[in-house]
């Protein structure tokens, strides 16, 4: 697996899980799949469960629409260390905050 983590504003899932809907995947492939990327979920599920429960309704149908939004986002300070990745999505915005390749939590804003 990638130790290093890819840049979040180059993030990527590869294969066919990229395109996969929430409701197709189950938590650890989508962990298998950050794995690759170098990345990987802070609190056990967190990010992957406000995914399926509020991906959807930001437009955030797969992997990749999560990537996508990732990559067009911008990043400022979040405190502690960690960053805060601003993203627009057709339904919405939203946050992650994350930290050293590790993703901690999900705001719908």
């Amino acid at each position: 697996m990638n130790t290093i983590p890819v840049p979040i504003d180059a993030l990527e899932f590869r294969g066919l899980i990229g395109n996969k809907t929430w409701d197709e995947i189950t938590g650890p492939e989508f962990f298998t799949a950050l794995e690759k990327c170098g990345w990987r979920e802070a609190h056990n599920a967190h990010i992957f469960l406000r995914l399926c429960q509020r991906g959807p309704g930001l437009g955030i149908l797969t992997p990749n629409d999560f990537a996508r939004a990732l990559r067009d986002g911008y990043t400022i300070p979040a405190g502690d260390g960690a960053l805060e990745r601003r993203c627009r999505a057709r339904g919405g915005e939203f946050a992650v905050i994350y930290r050293e390749g590790a993703f901690i939590t999900f705001v719908h804003r």
